[in-house]
C-alpha cells in the first residue's frame, strides 16, 4: 500500500524533504544534528542521514569533523550569487566600494569567511585589462588571496589555529604555505 503524501500534487516528496531540511538552517541555527533534524521534520534518522549525505555530495551542506553536525555548504551561496550577480549588489549596497574602485582603478570585492574559504558576496569590476578573476558566489582559498589574508589577520586565535592546522595547498611558486 502506498504511503500517504503530505506534499502538494505533482511534487517529489524527497525533494520537498531536502528543501525543508535546508530551510532549517538560519542565522540563529547554524549547526544541526541528524536526530535534531529528524525530530523537527518528523522523519526518521535514516532518511535524514541519506538526505544529508546526498546534499553534502553536492556541497549544499557540510559536516563538522568533530561534532558530526551539519550546516549549509557553499552551493546555496553559489546559486544565490548567480541570482544576485545581475542585481549588482556591490554598487547598490555600498557606494564606498565604487568610490574605492574608481580611486584605485582596481576591482573591489566584498567577501566573508565561510568555513575555510573566502566567499565573494559583491564586487565592483575594474575596467583595467589586468584584474583579479572573481565572481559573486565564488570562493577562493584564504591563504592565497588578498581578501583572505585580510580576513585571517582579524579572526580570533583559536579559529586561526584551526584554519591553519590543515596543510595549505600551493597554487603557484609564490604561494605562502607555511603558517
Amino acid at each position: 500500500m502506498a504511503q500517504k503524501s503530505n506534499s502538494p500534487q505533482g511534487t517529489v516528496q524527497t525533494v520537498s524533504k531536502a528543501l525543508a531540511l535546508l530551510e532549517l538552517f538560519t542565522t540563529d541555527v547554524e549547526w544541526l544534528g541528524v536526530r535534531e533534524i529528524g525530530r523537527i521534520l518528523d522523519i526518521n534518522s535514516a532518511t535524514v542521514h541519506n538526505l544529508l549525505r546526498t546534499l553534502a555530495s553536492s556541497g549544499f551542506v557540510e559536516q563538522h569533523p568533530e561534532t558530526r553536525k551539519y550546516r549549509l555548504g557553499r552551493a546555496p551561496v553559489r546559486l544565490a550569487g548567480t541570482k544576485l550577480a545581475p542585481l549588482d549588489l556591490g554598487k547598490g549596497c555600498s557606494p564606498h566600494m565604487k568610490a574605492l574602485m574608481e580611486k584605485t582603478g582596481e576591482t573591489v570585492t566584498l567577501s566573508v569567511l565561510h568555513g575555510s574559504e573566502l566567499l565573494y558576496l559583491a564586487k565592483n569590476e575594474s575596467t583595467e585589462p589586468m584584474r583579479v578573476a572573481s565572481r559573486v558566489g565564488g570562493s577562493a582559498p584564504l591563504h592565497c588571496s588578498a581578501n583572505g589574508k585580510a580576513l585571517l589577520a582579524f579572526i580570533e586565535e583559536a579559529q586561526l589555529s584551526q584554519l591553519l592546522s590543515q596543510p595549505l595547498k600551493r597554487f603557484t611558486s609564490e604561494t605562502i604555505v607555511d603558517s
